[in-house]
């Protein structure tokens, strides 16, 4: 029997196993894209550096005026093919001053000369990597000029392009797999701890039924010997009561160890009884007037009847019971309890307020948790077994609705719920 928390353990397990393998091969992608982008950018460099040394050789300075050949000028006129460049290749000339002289070549490459970075690169469509050479004079050791080789980047961008698609689809097809692999995977590593549990929970459940039997003897006996005082020792009575207190609350311990050990596992069933939340709290209230008499507790009410809510009605008997019991033996002598139900287009909401001791504000997320309890004040009610607020929740869970509280220290506590509303109350 599959339990919903396993499945949400596998599911957090199985996203974070995917999370992990998609940040690795981002980070690999990203560093191979970028890799592979300086490289090509840098042999580009290179190639340009060489380009523009070669292209040194054709260039003349007659009268401090600085200009290629006329050889290569007269190939560049006549649209032939020069010998130091490509056809994605330009070569300019400029003066000391920025100003350009002479280009040669085809492209559409024109940039401002930069005197502080000779790697350029023009952004737009195409781009453009430019490498710049200074030209000096030899014999006053000036410079009296520059010299750049530029090369179109639309082969690389294209080749770029190529890889990011490739990188994309690659990370796409592994995630997929791995989407298999990790639920694979995580079902493996779950399966030891589920079957473990089960093996608990079905412990907890036999366990909980064997010990029904010896506590009920126990109660049985002490009540009888109770009712018949005569043959027990006047300073004997109060020790019966205490056993028979004691076997009251192991048994209750045990009724609901059992039905968790029993439901656990059915949370996905959902309730398909339709019965009146209304006639369940009214109920639930008269059979607890007498303790609340007792205590001179006052419980105010508006319950209204005909409140069809898709449910379990013991279940939902058991909820109601719960939080009353817990508002009159957590409330003080003379206090009161005021219980509210309203009815909205899509939910039945049930409020029951007491003017108890109270939780502090920080372990208030902690109250449905099971056996716990705030501090050795919530422990005066001795029928309690620490489960009745975690049995409670996993009720309104499994009803698709939900249940909050809110509480303040010595002044009292609020536990408000919400279930969805059945059609038949629009009928």
């Amino acid at each position: 029997m599959k339990l919903l928390i396993f499945d949400r353990v596998r599911l957090r397990l199985s996203l974070n196993y995917l999370a992990v393998i998609s940040l690795m091969l981002l980070v690999f992608a990203v560093g191979v894209r970028i890799l592979f982008d300086r490289i090509l950018h840098q042999k580009i460099i290179d190639r340009l550096s060489v380009v523009a040394e070669n292209a040194i050789d054709n260039v003349e300075l007659d009268e401090d005026r600085l200009m290629f050949d006329r050889e290569l000028t007269d190939r560049h006129r006549m649209n032939l093919s020069i010998p130091v460049l490509s056809p994605e290749d330009n070569l300019e000339l400029f003066d000391f001053k920025g100003n350009q002289l002479s280009k040669l070549g085809k492209l559409d490459a024109d940039l401002p000369l930069s005197f502080q970075n000779f790697q350029q690169v023009r952004s737009g469509d195409p781009r453009f990597q430019y490498v710049t050479l200074p030209l000096v004079e030899n014999k006053t050791n000036r410079t009296v000029g520059y010299l750049r080789a530029s090369h179109s980047l639309a082969a690389i961008d294209a080749s770029l392009h190529k890889l990011d698609l490739g990188l994309i689809g690659g990370i796409g097809l592994t995630l997929l797999f791995s989407s298999g692999g990790a639920i694979w995977l995580t079902t493996q590593a779950m399966k030891p701890a589920e079957d473990s549990f089960q093996q608990l929970q079905q412990f907890t459940a036999d366990a909980s039924h064997e010990l029904r039997s010896p506590l009920m003897a126990i109660v049985s006996n002490t009540r009888v010997a109770l009712k018949y005082p005569a043959g027990i020792r006047a300073g004997d009575i109060d020790k019966f009561q205490s056993i028979e207190s004691a076997a009251m609350q192991m048994r209750r311990l045990t009724e609901d160890l059992l039905w968790l050990a029993r439901n656990n596992g059915n949370a996905d069933r959902s309730p398909t009884e339709i019965v009146d939340l209304g006639k369940i709290l009214a109920d639930a209230i008269d059979s607890h007037q007498a303790i609340a008499d007792l205590k001179q507790i006052k419980i105010k009410c508006n319950v209204v009847e005909n409140l069809l809510v898709l449910g379990d009605e013991l279940q939902l008997q058991r909820v109601l019971t719960n939080l009353i019991e817990n508002a009159i033996f957590y409330n003080r002598i003379g206090g009161s309890i005021e219980i509210e139900i309203q009815r909205s287009r899509r939910s039945i909401l049930v409020r029951i307020e007491d003017t108890g001791i109270g939780i502090a504000t920080e372990h208030l997320p902690k109250i449905f948790d099971r056996f716990w309890r705030a501090d050795t004040s919530r422990i005066q009610w001795e029928g309690g077994s620490g489960l009745g607020l975690a049995i409670v929740k996993d009720i309104i869970t499994r009803h698709h609705g939900r249940i909050e509280v809110t509480s303040h220290k010595n002044l009292g506590s609020c536990f408000t719920i919400q279930l969805p509303i059945s059609d038949l109350n629009n009928v």
